[in-house]
């Protein structure tokens, strides 16, 4: 069994820590792929969102330069 994840502030994270980090992950992903210019806008939408949870709960140090 691995240890659980651990948020910038050396916390452990909780399941739902760890699935908004991931949903935070998989949008960032969808960034990177030839998205039509509607789904485009709105991907950046969400990610811009998400990193308000993500950066709140200390999950994550970057900003996504949406």
């Amino acid at each position: 069994m691995s240890a659980p994840q651990k948020d910038l502030l050396g916390r452990p994270m909780t399941a739902t820590e760890q699935r908004l980090l991931s949903a935070y992950e998989g949008l960032k992903a969808l960034l990177r792929e030839d998205l039509p210019p509607s789904a485009a806008a709105n991907v950046r939408e969400a990610v811009a969102a998400l990193w308000q949870v993500v950066n709140d709960l200390a999950l994550a140090s970057d900003r996504p330069d949406v």
